[in-house]
């Protein structure tokens, strides 16, 4: 057992030297889902209210309106105040004015802006909500209809929700460690194939080492090392982007089952392929084409079937909804299918004693 811990981290010690490995499992989906995450949030902008101020002139909207928005009173400026307000604007300490006219709903809503196309969705959602309930209350009041009453009457309908809403960083953050665990296929496999090109595996065997050993500790030792930097980058990410640590725990579960059939992949491409070059190129191929297959289902609904042949879909989906059983499972079943098909070969290779 000693031996096989030894050897295990030996190979991973080695994978960790190997720049391009590095930076396929670590620095890639590092950066990307930085980079990522950065535009979505710039995207965004329009869902705040920060740097947002209402200028309003309708009486009508002051007495029924404003009580049922859900921002802050500071920020309407009522009369007098609307000159102030504009000069905040024309010193960028305001990013957009909504300017509500006197003879509102006549005339329409004038919005005011220093930088172009700058509106804040959430606002304009929520005066429209604002809006229909005054306007419903209005009418409630003047046919005499007790609103209260009403409501109560109304069964309210029941929602079963399992669990919290994902932030959408870390469907990035999924996403890129999937493909670029996957990716590293390619580093794994080719040292694999330099080792059996160099005799390395054979003059293993002279030091009376059984194959199970050798071949246990070069899985495990790839397997380690891509758990090791995969989730070193998904810690900073967590750090830079100040995601909440409760989330951290399916991506470390979707780290180790993706590493399970990153192994069984390495295994499969060792097998059937002998050109490093070749398995170079497959590796970056085919976690493009598995992430294609994930979403034919959603392209096209005689494609769906697709999407249950690749990880992309049950691991985007553990993420999703939290379901670990069968998702994870499938998985490393995919991946333990994957390795038995093509361990054979490294088994009779490691096997024959000359």
């Amino acid at each position: 057992m000693l031996s096989i811990i030894n050897l295990t981290w030996f190979h991973t010690k080695r994978m960790l030297k190997n720049i391009g490995f590095v930076g396929i499992t670590f620095i890639a989906p590092l950066l990307f889902t930085i980079f990522f995450t950065t535009i979505a949030s710039n995207d965004e902008s329009g869902l705040n209210v920060d740097g947002l101020a209402v200028v309003n002139h309708s009486q009508w909207v002051e007495d029924e309106v404003i009580p049922r928005l859900a921002i802050d009173a500071e920020n309407i400026a009522v009369g007098d105040d609307s000159a102030q307000t504009f000069d905040q604007l024309e010193q960028r300490e305001l990013n957009v004015v909504y300017e509500i006219p006197e003879q509102f709903p006549e005339e329409t809503v004038k919005i005011h802006s220093l930088n172009g196309d700058n509106e804040s969705a959430l606002f304009e959602a929520e005066f429209g909500q604002a809006i229909q309930e005054a306007v419903q209350a209005s009418t409630f009041e003047e046919y005499g209809i007790d609103q209260t009453a009403l409501e109560a009457s109304v069964a309210a309908p029941e929602f079963n929700i399992q669990g919290e809403s994902v932030d959408m960083t870390i469907y990035f953050m999924a996403m890129f460690l999937i493909m670029y665990m996957l990716m590293a296929v390619a580093a794994t496999a080719a040292d694999l194939v330099q080792m059996r090109q160099n005799q390395v595996l054979k003059r293993s065997i002279t030091a009376n080492a059984s194959s199970w050993k050798i071949l246990g500790s070069l899985l495990l030792g790839y397997t380690l090392a891509n758990v090791i930097t995969s989730l070193s980058a998904a810690v900073l990410a967590f750090l830079f982007l100040g995601i909440a640590w409760s989330q951290i725990i399916p991506i470390i579960l979707l780290i180790f089952a993706n590493a399970i059939f990153a192994a069984g992949l390495t295994m499969f491409l060792f097998r059937y392929i002998k050109e490093s070059q070749i398995i170079a190129v497959m590796g970056t191929i085919i976690p493009v084409v598995l992430m294609v297959l994930a979403m034919a289902g959603t392209i096209n609904e005689n494609l769906e079937v697709l999407q249950y042949l690749t990880p992309f879909y049950w691991l985007m989906d553990y993420i999703d909804t939290g379901q670990m059983i069968p998702n994870l499972i499938i998985v490393i079943m995919y991946g333990l299918v994957l390795f038995t098909a093509g361990s054979f070969k490294v088994e009779k290779l490691v096997g024959a004693r000359a």
